[in-house]
């Protein structure tokens, strides 16, 4: 009976955990709809998943992250991790021809080049709180890029460094009308920094009441991806070197203290309706307080939840 007993408990408790979906970089459709289970890698077969993502759909577009999350949300949908940056949803009737490539198709989609620029780029971009805009400074030929009426496509290679290899992007091609220009622009990422107001030594932890926010074009430092958005993100660090007033806080200067080390036990915390569950497990890695943990179970299986710390209880939120 005690056998029984656990083998249902085991199997409840593995249907309240959530589950890890992936985004498919594009995908070609055949109706005005789009659905959850269209952008995914993965067969899900349970019916709640069945989510509507967008409607009378009349052109290609770009769907992201966050739109999906946010969906899911709007359905009461808090059990899944959806991991890819993007999906480009592309109309049958839209699709691509063999020597085309997504980002391509999908520029017709957006009013201007600059902005279909501005949005590619900001997709690169993590913190919401930032504003990302591009000007442009020249064109060769003296060609204006808002007389491109049909396709066109930007050469950009690959932001392997992301926000660094944004704020450096000084030149670029771009194909229009059958002919190729080169255009000199500047991108401006408006973000808030972090100033003290008085001097660390290596070895103090960080405090946040003793530094100034100020909002700033991060371009115009050097090393500007290494700088500090989020002071709260910065929460009990400590400084590696000697710190002055009026220095600008960069991760470079701190490092953070983990909640929890790789192999330390704590607890997954499953709150379904009405019903709590409580596992012990064992983390998988070094992890910080409010951000993603992979831990695994006692029956060996690996869960990723969100690590939690309330009154000196460390647990993970699934």
């Amino acid at each position: 009976m005690k056998r029984v007993a656990v083998l249902i408990f085991t199997i409840v408790t593995l249907s309240l955990f959530s589950i890890n979906i992936s985004m498919k970089e594009s995908v070609v459709i055949d109706k005005n709809s789009l659905t959850l289970k269209d952008i995914v890698n993965e067969d899900i077969l349970d019916t709640k998943y069945d989510i509507v993502l967008a409607e009378n759909i009349e052109k290609n577009f770009i769907i992201s992250n966050k739109e999906a999350l946010v969906k899911l949300a709007q359905n009461n949908i808090f059990d899944a991790s959806i991991f890819g940056k993007q999906t480009v949803v592309i109309l049958k009737k839209n699709e691509l021809k063999n020597n085309e490539s997504a980002s391509d198709r999908v520029s017709e989609t957006n009013t201007t080049p600059v902005k279909f620029l501005e949005n590619y780029l900001a997709d690169y971009i993590d913190s919401p709180n930032m504003k990302l805009s591009v000007s442009i400074n020249k064109v060769s030929k003296n060609f204006d890029l808002n007389s491109i009426k049909g396709d066109y496509k930007w050469e950009i290679d690959k932001l392997k460094k992301g926000l660094a290899d944004i704020i450096n992007l000084k030149k670029v091609f771009i194909n229009a009308d059958k002919s190729r220009y080169l255009v000199e622009l500047e991108v401006s990422v408006i973000a808030d920094v972090y100033i003290s107001k008085k001097s660390f030594v290596s070895g103090d932890y960080i405090n946040k009441d003793l530094f100034i926010k100020k909002t700033v074009d991060i371009a115009a430092y050097s090393n500007g991806e290494q700088l500090v958005f989020d002071i709260n993100k910065a929460d009990k660090s400590k400084f590696v070197k000697d710190f002055g007033a009026g220095e600008v806080l960069r991760w470079s200067s701190i490092k953070k203290i983990p909640l929890v080390v790789k192999g330390e036990e704590l607890k997954v915390v499953i709150k379904k309706n009405r019903t709590t569950v409580t596992i012990f497990c064992e983390s998988m890695q070094d992890a910080y307080e409010n951000e993603k943990i992979r831990v695994k179970l006692a029956n060996k299986k690996e869960k990723i939840g969100i690590l939690r710390e309330r009154d000196g209880d460390k647990y993970v939120e699934i």
